[in-house]
């Protein structure tokens, strides 16, 4: 998927951290957080930002334990243990955060948690302005689709950077089939049909699924491809049909 396409495909979406951080070259939450504002008062988009329902369920399941153990804050009471946060948070539910709640985040959440638990939303692009920054943020003539995607693995079977990897030994094939490798990766061993293959968050068609005369042939000549590859590099077929249709990884 070229930039272009990546930048459209990000609109609007709940996103952690790493997947915008790999536009703008940040390596810290808090960096990234700092930099989205500066370019959203500058016009190049909208930015939200939310703490996830897992949070509160965290930290719902944190208070419980304390208060079920705790000897040691009698004072606080029931209500008080309740409703403490365990960083001192005053932000509750999951709308998006005003600046006030997001710099109180900066400054109260670790690292950690932060990455964890924070959802970014990039909404209104202006994607003249948007593609010109991104493209000198990331000099495209020597980015690669891959960054946009962390390594996966399943049993001795991965995609990392742009090498499809069975124990640890490397072979080549194109990003379509590094993408379907993923999508088979990110199963487990259960079974993916058609519809895997052709979701936009596969990554795996450019173009708009419509102007594929055939896409379902197009993703059966991917699989055999990549079964026909990892044969010749393993000496095992790995990829196997599924009795109802569709296919799964036999590690």
């Amino acid at each position: 998927m070229n930039l272009k396409a990546q930048v459209k495909h990000i609109e609007g979406k709940s996103l952690a951290w790493r997947r915008l951080a790999v536009f703008f070259r940040e390596e810290s939450i808090y960096e990234l957080i700092k930099t989205l504002g500066i370019y959203s008062r500058k016009g190049y988009f909208e930015y939200e930002l939310r703490i996830s329902s897992g949070y509160y369920d965290w930290t719902q399941a944190r208070r419980d334990i304390q208060f079920r153990t705790d000897v040691f804050q009698p004072s606080l009471g029931f209500k008080g243990l309740y409703q403490q946060d365990p960083y001192g948070l005053h932000v509750k539910g999951k709308l998006p955060l005003s600046e006030k709640e997001i710099n109180e985040v900066v400054e109260k959440l670790p690292p950690d948690i932060a990455e964890k638990y924070l959802l970014f939303s990039l909404t209104n692009i202006n994607q003249g302005k948007f593609m010109k920054l991104i493209s000198k943020l990331l000099d495209e003539n020597s980015a690669d689709d891959d960054i946009f995607y962390p390594p996966v693995q399943y049993r001795e079977l991965k995609v990392d950077g742009d090498g499809i990897y069975y124990k640890n030994k490397p072979f080549e094939m194109d990003y379509p089939h590094r993408q379907a490798m993923r999508i088979l990766i990110e199963k487990k061993g259960k079974p993916c049909d058609y519809e895997d293959f052709k979701d936009d968050d596969a990554g795996i068609f450019i173009k708009s699924i419509r102007e594929y005369p055939n896409i379902n042939h197009t993703i059966r000549n991917l699989i055999y491809e990549l079964r026909g590859e990892l044969l010749i590099n393993t000496g095992k077929r790995l990829i196997e049909n599924h009795e109802k249709g569709g296919w799964y990884l036999d590690i």
